[in-house]
């Protein structure tokens, strides 16, 4: 079962600007507490035996992210084939518990031991959203739930976006859907795991 946990994030002073590309910087390349949650996030499904992949479309928030996020390595779309192979290999074994990766590097990231997919930054692409979900649905034994965290923004253009991606979410039956805030979606995850007793089976 896919448990999907939308978070609402507050943009700031992302509306005032009149062009999708600088809201979306402002909104989510260089909002802090958007890579302040994240992070936090990361650390969560970590200390639940959750590998967890970060995805972000543009280098700086990826950077952002790696900054606190240390020893998370960062999977760019300008690595060598030889590298992206060996992370995704190390990733499927187990070695690395969790990463971050581009928008062209998460293609042919199908990675079944993902416990968790977090969608930091996506762009405008739906179909895209719903491959990046994808990556976490990947089942083996002992995996009873995995979860794909989304971010819903209040700032102009995204929070249609966010909508449009929700409603089509909800057509999916094997797809549980829930609205979090900031404040309780570590207390949501929690509770899933729980209900459905996947902590440590992972490892």
């Amino acid at each position: 079962m896919l448990r999907i946990l939308q978070s609402n994030v507050a943009d700031g002073a992302a509306g005032q600007w009149r062009t999708y590309q600088k809201v979306y910087k402002e909104a989510v390349i260089n909002n802090q507490g958007l890579h302040d949650l994240t992070a936090k996030l990361v650390r969560h499904f970590e200390s639940r035996n959750l590998s967890t992949l970060t995805l972000v479309k543009e280098y700086p928030h990826g950077e952002a992210l790696q900054e606190r996020l240390k020893e998370v390595p960062f999977l760019r779309g300008d690595e060598t084939k030889t590298k992206r192979r060996q992370m995704v290999a190390d990733m499927r074994s187990g070695v690395i518990r969790s990463a971050i990766g581009t928008t062209l590097a998460d293609e042919g990231l199908d990675i079944e031991r993902l416990g968790a997919v977090i969608v930091a930054g996506g762009g405008k692409s739906i179909t895209r959203v719903f491959q990046r979900v994808g990556r976490s649905m990947r089942l083996f034994p002992g995996k009873r739930v995995a979860f794909a965290i989304l971010f819903h923004h209040d700032g102009r253009f995204l929070v249609e976006h966010g909508k449009r991606v929700r409603n089509i979410l909800k057509k999916e039956k094997e797809f549980v859907i829930r609205t979090c805030t900031p404040e309780t979606v570590f207390e949501e995850i929690d509770k899933i795991i729980e209900e459905t007793g996947e902590q440590k089976t992972l490892l």
